[in-house]
């Protein structure tokens, strides 16, 4: 066993996340400071609903902001939202978010066999009702 090797020594799998609503659009804060914009929200018969821009995650019929963080703090996984972090500019300088409902949120790294796949968590939860999420057919299980 290599001594130099500390259990201290090695890195969390988990990073933490931090989701904002804000003037209608979602925004994600990592643990680095940056902040970027992950698509827009929309208000239909007094319901939220939101579609990130570019991917088939997104949700429809939510009661209000805690639901619409909540829906999509339970569809994202680590190596999609990392690959947003890395592909889109910071907003940081841009976008006051003081006030705007949050919800902090942390993804493992590497989850086996899903990691592979930044769509493999879209499926439904337990006892979600289907019409409150829309998933592509071919990802539901």
């Amino acid at each position: 066993m290599n001594d130099s090797a500390k259990p201290s020594d090695r890195r969390d799998p988990r990073q933490p996340f931090t989701l904002y609503l804000q003037e209608g659009r979602i925004l994600a804060g990592n643990r680095d400071g940056k902040l970027i914009e992950l698509g827009p929200t929309e208000i239909n018969n007094g319901r939220l609903s939101y579609r990130l821009d570019g991917e088939p995650i997104s949700g429809d019929g939510l009661r209000d902001e805690a639901a619409l963080l909540a829906d999509l703090g339970g569809k994202l996984n680590f190596l999609f939202l990392d690959s947003q972090f890395t592909a889109l500019p910071d907003l940081g300088d841009s976008v006051e978010i003081q006030g705007a409902s949050q919800l902090d949120i942390t993804l493992e790294e590497f989850s086996g066999d899903d990691s592979a796949d930044p769509l493999a968590q879209h499926v439904l939860a337990e006892g979600m009702d289907e019409s409150a999420t829309s998933i592509p057919p071919g990802l539901k299980h």
